[in-house]
């Protein structure tokens, strides 16, 4: 008797459970696009460069790219984005020859007011700070840096619009080594689907003003790609892929990069 009637009612429970979860996908692939959202994402990220050298070789960095926000008061959140990479640098000068291991970490806080001068638009400043965490020369700076760093962003359903900028000088590490000054500019281009689905731009300019000429100074990428956001069991997860092609790029920089990414989300 008690299956019989279990049978109709779990169909019936069921039915309106599969809409809820394409809304939930959607609002995640939107708060994922934030950068001053406080979702939290665990991102995993590899990117390949290619075309590095005259022998053009690749370098691979597979990046923990951990972010978290958090209320500092009713009317002003907090949000720490930082960049663990682990990197495989070629050595551009000959045609075999890598050296491995830890890159520099860099660690982003945003204070970020509720309250803005413009409907719609988020914005927040911090300090960004450079950490010579590298265990080969080769893989970092050996400085410590520190800068001032911005973000706006606005999200007109269904777009996401921002920019992150962050300018960073070397304050003290290894005498030996040459000076940091370095201009990070990351667009923010997306545009989403139903089902958790989207396309996106984000292209990395960086300018390095302690070059030894202009014609190295700018790397200028052109490119984008896509993901979505779906749910493995109760698990949230956004996967993505991109190609960009470096339109500006130092004399023996890479020509292009194909980024892949995985990141676990924890929404609130």
């Amino acid at each position: 008797m008690s299956s019989v009637v279990a049978g109709p009612a779990a169909p019936a429970q069921a039915a309106p459970e599969q809409p809820a979860a394409r809304a939930d996908e959607t609002e995640l692939a939107r708060e994922l696009e934030n950068p001053l959202s406080k979702l939290g994402s665990i991102p995993l990220q590899n990117q390949v460069d290619l075309g590095i050298g005259p022998y053009d070789r690749a370098r691979n960095t597979l990046a923990l790219l951990p972010t978290y926000g958090f209320a500092l008061t009713d009317d002003v959140s907090i949000v720490s984005r930082t960049n663990v990479p682990l990197v495989s640098q070629p050595d551009a000068t000959r045609t075999s020859g890598y050296v491995s291991g830890l890159g520099d970490v860099v660690e982003s806080l945003f204070v970020a007011p509720d309250a803005t001068p413009l409907p719609g638009v988020a914005w927040g400043i911090g300090p960004t700070l450079l950490l010579p965490t590298a265990t080969e020369s080769a893989l970092g700076a050996g400085k410590v840096g520190l800068g001032p760093a911005a973000v706006v962003v606005t999200q007109p359903k269904p777009w996401t619009l921002g920019l992150i900028a962050a300018q960073i000088w070397s304050v003290a590490g290894a005498a030996n080594r040459a000076d940091v000054s370095l201009l990070d500019l990351t667009g923010l281009a997306e545009l989403r689907f139903p089902a958790g689905w989207y396309v996106d731009t984000k292209p990395e300019i960086t300018a390095n003003w302690n070059a030894v000429s202009a014609r190295n100074t700018w790397t200028v990428p052109v490119g984008g790609g896509g993901g979505k956001v779906f749910f493995a069991e109760t698990l949230p997860l956004d996967v993505s892929l991109g190609a960009y092609w470096n339109a500006i790029r130092p004399v023996d920089g890479p020509s292009a990069s194909v980024v892949m990414e995985i990141a676990l989300l924890f929404p609130h």
